[in-house]
């Protein structure tokens, strides 16, 4: 995990809890408690938090408004933007596409407002504020729970609700929590994950998003086994057993941005 992933991840635990504990974020992120210290030092040189012994408060005076979902958006690392502007280009215009919640699909929205005559299906609801910044595109919310998920607003129950339920789609963008051979594709909300599944079984392309760091890691929900996307699109080279096993399956993997060769896919 990249430290500013991290960092935003404590900003959001800071907006739900008010505090954070030095010893748990060590273990959650399973780093070191010196390096934990390091990151509460630098968002206190940002006037997010004050440190205490053995961890730090959320600073009452900084804006709250600074915390929404918005804010942590804006903290989106060089990773999932490069991963984000890969997906950009398999999305063509006419498309019945369905986009998934996160940070890397709200990424993907900021750049889909070039395109024409889409029709987009999304459970991101940070994403659908994006994409509506462009009246070309047709713009559909799934209905559900509303929710925040890992910073981000979103729909996590639109299974439920049958709103999916007689919907075929181009293509499926959706970023996971974890990459494993064993278990698949993976995401730390059940919900979201039968959500995931459905729209999955509603299309012929599954273009899976996930940073180099969620490669080898296990989430809570499984989504489905390693052959369910059709593309996986990473930003940097993945441990040599995924290769042989994408390749194994023709699986094509996009992990450094040659708009060339995506053009040509």
């Amino acid at each position: 995990m990249f430290a500013s992933e991290r960092r935003k991840k404590i900003c959001q635990m800071l907006m739900d809890y008010k505090s954070v504990d030095v010893s748990r974020l060590s273990k959650l992120f399973n780093i070191s408690t010196v390096t934990i210290r390091k990151d509460l030092e630098l968002l206190e040189s940002e006037g997010i938090l004050t440190r205490t012994h053995g961890g730090a408060i959320l600073n009452d005076s900084f804006p709250q408004q600074e915390h929404t979902p918005d804010a942590v958006e804006d903290m989106c690392n060089p990773e999932e933007s490069l991963i984000a502007t890969i997906a950009s280009h398999f999305i063509q215009d006419d498309e019945f596409i369905f986009l998934g919640t996160g940070s890397i699909c709200t990424q993907i929205s900021r750049i889909l407002p070039e395109k024409k005559n889409l029709t987009i299906v999304t459970n991101n609801i940070s994403a659908a504020i994006h994409l509506k910044k462009n009246p070309e595109l047709n713009v559909i919310i799934a209905s559900g729970t509303f929710g925040v998920y890992n910073g981000y607003y979103g729909v996590m129950d639109a299974f439920y609700t049958g709103f999916l339920d007689n919907m075929y789609f181009d293509k499926v963008f959706i970023a996971v929590d974890g990459i494993s051979l064993n278990t698949g594709y993976s995401v730390d909300n059940s919900n979201l994950c039968l959500t995931y599944q459905n729209v999955c079984a509603k299309t012929g392309e599954v273009i899976v998003c996930a940073e180099s760091s969620k490669f080898s890691r296990n989430s809570f929900a499984r989504i489905g086994a390693p052959d369910l996307a059709t593309k996986i699109i990473t930003a940097e080279a993945i441990p040599e057993e995924y290769s042989d096993y994408f390749y194994s399956h023709n699986i094509p993997v996009y992990h450094s941005y040659r708009l060339d060769d995506i053009q040509a896919d």
